[in-house]
């Protein structure tokens, strides 16, 4: 990630809504408040592959921008992701430039244990542990809010919670939100010419807000969006799901990385595109 957000806007710290959010104890999971009331069952139909212990296939494109005492930058990314519990992926990544050439070219791959970071442009790798690609919030660049943040991430437990709540638990739910500072709300806009329901979760006292856009007539999820500021960065991350589901088959090497002949092992090698 970015050095304007790598330490003062987590990913991992963001996603701490989602504990807050739900738990398996459908009699007292806190969930989501709308006005009008939210419709839960649409947001739990949506999540309901995130739920699911998988494998996952997914492609989406992510664009993320920020900027701290004048300095800002923007980047947009596609990204190509195989996924499996607990922490194995393969996520295949092209970068582009402000003009929207291609920039470069990554490979990340983790087994569970080690993430492998590969750069075929100059054929260069780097091996980390997956507690150290974590920390240094790579997962939320090359993974993105959707299989980062819900798949393999603390997330998921808000994924998983949804699937307990019903519309008798949304009173209570509701004051247990409000208790914690998230102030939750479900509108109807147009989104790319569709006109989508709009779930956004604001986290008042860390200044995060959460958008899911999802189709309401197929409980597709559309986009995901995190912004907000903390420690003086503003930061915004869009991502577009193109395709999310169960794929038919994984090859027994998805997960394994090879270096290729020639290749040159390096000490670090991020996905940070700058």
């Amino acid at each position: 990630m970015h050095p304007l957000t790598r330490h003062s806007f987590s990913c991992t710290a963001a996603l701490a809504l989602f504990s807050l959010a739900v738990s398996p104890s459908s009699a007292q999971a806190p969930t989501l408040l709308g006005t009008p009331p939210a419709d839960l069952t649409l947001l739990r139909q949506s999540l309901a592959l995130l739920a699911s212990t998988g494998p996952l296939q997914s492609t989406s494109t992510m664009q993320m921008s920020g900027s701290k005492q004048g300095i800002s930058f923007t980047f947009r990314e596609q990204v190509s992701i195989i996924a499996k519990q607990p922490g194995k992926f393969r996520a295949e990544i092209t970068q582009y430039a402000a003009d929207n050439s291609p920039q470069a070219h990554l490979l990340v791959v983790s087994d569970g244990l080690k993430v492998w970071t590969y750069r075929p442009g100059t054929n260069q790798y780097s091996v980390r542990s997956f507690k150290a690609f974590h920390d240094a919030n790579d997962d939320m660049t090359a993974l993105g809010l959707a299989m980062g943040g819900f798949f393999l991430g603390e997330g998921h437990d808000l994924a998983v919670g949804l699937q307990s709540i019903t519309k008798d638990t949304t009173p209570l739910t509701l004051k247990e939100l409000a208790k914690n500072g998230v102030v939750a709300t479900q509108r109807t806009e147009g989104v790319d010419g569709e006109d989508d329901y709009v779930y956004r979760l604001a986290l008042v006292n860390q200044g995060i807000t959460y958008r899911f856009v999802i189709n309401p007539h197929t409980a597709v999820l559309r986009q995901i969006e995190l912004s907000g500021k903390q420690n003086g960065v503003t930061m915004a991350f869009r991502e577009t799901i193109a395709t999310l589901g169960k794929p038919e088959s994984i090859a027994k090497a998805a997960f394994r990385f090879v270096p290729p002949a020639g290749a040159v092992k390096i000490a670090v090698l991020s996905v940070d595109p700058f």
